[in-house]
């Protein structure tokens, strides 16, 4: 798990409800990770190493300090309403 942001997080957001949720829950990840050790959405640093099939790969890493502030709830939301939203087949 990551360090989480200190008292950035506005109670009245709907992140603030998925503060402690995995970002990688719906994704398949590699075997031996310890889902206890995921990054969680209140983090200010996500790990999606987790989630590479390919251990030797470089890790990827979302720092969220680098983001505008204004836009990181809008950026971190957005994984969330894709994998709530349901899938329509023709």
């Amino acid at each position: 798990m990551t360090a989480t942001f200190s008292g950035e997080m506005d109670l009245s957001s709907p992140l603030h409800r998925l503060a402690n949720v995995a970002v990688l829950r719906a994704r398949t990840l590699r075997h031996g990770v310890d889902m206890t050790q995921l990054s969680r959405v209140g983090d200010s640093t996500w790990s999606l190493a987790e989630a590479q099939p390919d251990q030797h790969t470089q890790p990827i890493m979302l720092y969220w300090l680098a983001f505008p502030t204004a836009l990181v709830d809008d950026f971190k939301m957005s994984p969330s309403r894709r994998s709530t939203a349901p899938i329509h087949r023709s």
